[in-house]
């Protein structure tokens, strides 16, 4: 496994565990992903240099599973660029809390 792979399967750990520790802190997020059980969304991230990454993003036994590869057949496909991507998420949160 070269250095960039290893850098990229503890990005995508790490980033599966904050998703899924988030959850367990708010339930009613937790059961509202009951309705998306076993969708998954490729996430395009749109990289300096003309370079495009793919993820899958899937809902699994009721939780979030985030993969570093694209896999075939999603529901829904997400483009953009990695603060474009995360900004996507920021809103949604911020609304919970008002």
């Amino acid at each position: 496994m070269s250095t960039a792979q290893s850098l990229e399967a503890a990005l995508v750990e790490l980033l599966n565990k904050a998703a899924n520790a988030t959850l367990e802190l708010d339930p009613k997020a937790a059961s509202r992903l009951t309705a998306s059980e076993g969708h998954r969304a490729r996430l395009i991230a749109e990289l300096p240099g003309s370079v495009e990454k793919s993820f899958t993003l899937a809902v699994v036994g009721g939780r979030l599973v985030l993969t570093p590869d694209a896999e075939p057949a999603p529901n829904v496909v997400v483009r953009g660029s990695v603060p474009a991507l995360l900004s996507r998420c920021l809103p949604a949160a911020e609304a919970q809390d008002r």
